[in-house]
């Protein structure tokens, strides 16, 4: 079971991590905060992003300097709905394969009990 899930789940994380930058691109470039403030914001949440490295990352810490206005508290909530997205729907498919997995493993069980019942 573990050398279908691992592929399924790599692939699957890669696909939702690249969404999610997106959602989160467009985002950032849809705020009304001003083009410099949008460059320093992107990149300090690519930071964290990238310093994560395997563990999910804490956007927002990117927001810790930043003025503390309806306009920035609304995209790091925006920010931090579209990781917990992204990382949901990662898990979708992993955890579905998974229980199918399960699932046949009953068979033979069923079969067995079955075959001694007789």
């Amino acid at each position: 079971g573990l050398l279908l899930l691992t592929p399924v789940f790599t692939a699957s994380l890669d696909h939702y991590r690249q969404r999610a930058l997106e959602a989160g691109a467009a985002a950032v470039l849809d705020s009304r905060i001003s083009a410099t403030a949008k460059i320093g914001l992107a990149q300090d949440v690519l930071s964290e992003v990238s310093a994560a490295k395997g563990e999910l990352p804490d956007l927002r810490k990117a927001f810790v300097d930043r003025p503390q206005t309806e306009e920035y508290r609304s995209l790091e909530d925006v920010l931090v709905d579209q990781l917990e997205r992204g990382i949901t729907a990662a898990f979708r498919r992993p955890f579905a394969l998974a229980a199918l997995l399960a699932l046949l493993v009953l068979i033979p069980v069923a079969v067995g009990r079955r075959e001694v019942g007789a």
